[in-house]
């Protein structure tokens, strides 16, 4: 269970990331499908899409980046 943390880790990284960008990009379908083409609602989709790729890459590199200093302490030791 305790074996290979880092790389389950990593993995974990991976599977957020990719589940927080099909979150986002439901987000934006819905916004963009309930704006009926108010400029200011397609504006606020566009700024949602933006963050929301943003935040998700920041969040994946952070629990990335443990896991690869997990994987790197465990060599170590």
């Amino acid at each position: 269970m305790f074996e290979n943390t880092g790389s389950i880790i990593k993995g974990l990284a991976k599977a957020i990331f990719a589940i927080m960008e099909v979150v986002v990009v439901i987000a934006v379908c819905t916004i963009l499908f309930m704006s009926h083409g108010d400029i200011k609602t397609c504006l606020f989709a566009f700024l949602t899409a933006v963050i929301g790729c943003i935040v998700s890459l920041l969040c994946a590199t952070v629990l990335y980046a443990l896991g690869q200093l997990v994987d790197n302490s465990a060599k170590i030791a």
